[in-house]
């Protein structure tokens, strides 16, 4: 049985340092999710000895994986749910975590990511959850823990098998993270463990480690180890961190800005092209629903400024995402 291989769980990217890693934290606005983003992932073959350099606790570890191979490249994405299949079934989740054929439906409401679902389209592997598990919180910071209780249905090649546990996560360590795409300092490690229909035939222990760097709104790394009936079956996944920093990149280099914000009448969007090109503004809201799109196929270069009148929008929160060249930049509009 398959599993996806993100969870949830990441648009500021900052560079390693050479400094002992310091002791991060974990918020909302550094390493939540957030629809439009899109990163390399490199899928990769683990075993017990990457589980057991993964399980090192403590203060100012360093956990070595430089020796990992990739075995394929994926975009991971955070999508509305509106982009993804299946987007009327769970009308409580508000965004989807793509890596290929996988998908997982979460609820996001800024603090907490609940997990309302998972599926994978070419084995047809279906997770329900009629209760939610609650995944990941913010603020989360070194030995911070939590537990959540779920209750749901898996169904894989027409069998449908109830499904009743509890997930436990643990903020167990922190320091610096060596992969094959490179190092990086001041990450923090969190061990999530999710134990189902404990006692029964169906029972099935799921040990999962994720590192996060303050700043990245996506796992570096993920490495899960799942025990059933079926066997023990593990899988990884690590971000090529040469390809960090794309979106943010192009964000900081035309200067994107919003004013005022937040807002309950107009927002102005400015920014700076550096020389002609087409480009395209598309407003939508946490949904991935398109509120708004005005194409720019010749904008000229130089400052650029835009009106958006959100006096007939819902009260909350949009995405302003602006592409082109193939970039996207990304920039949140609160209206109130």
């Amino acid at each position: 049985m398959k599993r996806l291989l993100l969870p949830v769980c990441i648009a500021f990217f900052s560079a390693a340092g050479n400094q002992l890693a310091a002791q991060p934290s974990l918020t909302a606005a550094s390493n939540n999710l957030q629809i439009g983003d899109r990163f390399h992932a490199h899928q990769t073959i683990i075993g017990a000895p990457e589980m057991t350099t993964g399980a090192l606790a403590g203060a100012n570890q360093t956990w070595n994986f430089s020796t990992l191979t990739s075995a394929g490249v994926q975009q991971a994405e955070v999508l509305g749910r509106a982009a993804a299949p299946k987007p009327t079934d769970y009308p409580a989740a508000n965004m989807v975590v793509k890596i290929g054929n996988e998908y997982a439906y979460l609820e996001n409401n800024g603090t907490v990511l609940k997990e309302h679902a998972l599926f994978e389209s070419v084995q047809s592997y279906t997770l329900e959850n009629t209760d939610p598990a609650e995944k990941l919180k913010f603020p989360l910071a070194f030995n911070d823990t939590f537990t959540d209780t779920y209750a749901g249905t898996v169904v894989l090649a027409g069998n449908t098998i109830p499904r009743i546990g509890n997930v436990t996560v643990t903020a167990e360590g922190y320091g610096t993270l060596v992969l094959p795409s490179g190092t990086t300092q001041n990450v923090l490690k969190l061990k999530t463990e999710e134990i189902s229909n404990a006692g029964t035939m169906f029972s099935e222990n799921t040990v999962t480690y994720d590192w996060f760097q303050p700043g990245i709104h996506f796992p570096l790394l993920r490495m899960t180890r799942r025990v059933s009936l079926m066997g023990t079956i593990f899988s990884g996944v690590y971000l090529d961190l040469k390809k960090l920093g794309a979106k943010e990149d192009l964000a900081a280099q035309i200067n994107l800005q919003l004013f005022p914000n937040p807002t309950s009448n107009v927002a102005h969007i400015q920014f700076e092209l550096k020389k002609v090109g087409a480009a395209k503004l598309t407003i939508t809201n946490l949904l991935g629903q398109e509120v708004a799109v005005l194409a720019l196929d010749k904008a000229e270069a130089g400052l650029q400024n835009h009106t958006l009148d959100v006096a007939g929008y819902a009260k909350g929160i949009y995405l302003v995402q602006l592409e082109m060249e193939g970039k996207v930049a990304v920039k949140r509009l609160v209206v109130q």
